[in-house]
């Protein structure tokens, strides 16, 4: 396997898109690719299509989180990827960021956004009255 897109997916009840090249011809053996979650050993069977010789797309249903594993046959690439729950990246997020700059960061787009609307408002009365 040369390389996979993307290398973190989110939990959902809809499957997702995941997209595997190869270096050699992979197009007669679409039904052979596997997800295997790392702590459950649960596989997950996608459908995936040709989309060159060389590379599928893939669709899968990720409602568990955790490290998975791209598997042909039973055998592992050592690829994986991650899932993670939505709210799990945004508890990320809201620690990495100090609050000091979150308000620095709201007052400045306020007083930009009150300006661009005083500017869009005289605008529209210079036209009203024109």
């Amino acid at each position: 396997m040369e390389y996979f897109y993307p290398i973190t997916i989110f939990t959902s009840s809809n499957p997702q898109l995941i997209i595997l090249e190869f270096y050699e011809e992979i197009s007669n053996y679409t039904n052979f690719i596997e997800f295997v979650e790392e702590n459950s050993n649960k596989i997950i069977k996608p459908t995936c299509e040709n989309r060159t010789e060389n590379s599928l797309v893939c669709w899968a249903i990720f409602e568990n989180e955790g490290k998975y594993y791209i598997t042909f046959e039973g055998y592992s690439w050592e690829k994986f990827f991650f899932v993670f729950k939505n709210e799990e990246i945004h508890n990320i997020i809201d620690e990495s960021e100090s609050e000091e700059f979150e308000n620095e960061e709201f007052e400045y787009f306020s007083k930009d956004n009150y300006m661009n609307i005083k500017i869009l408002f005289k605008l529209i009365i210079l036209f009203l009255f024109v």
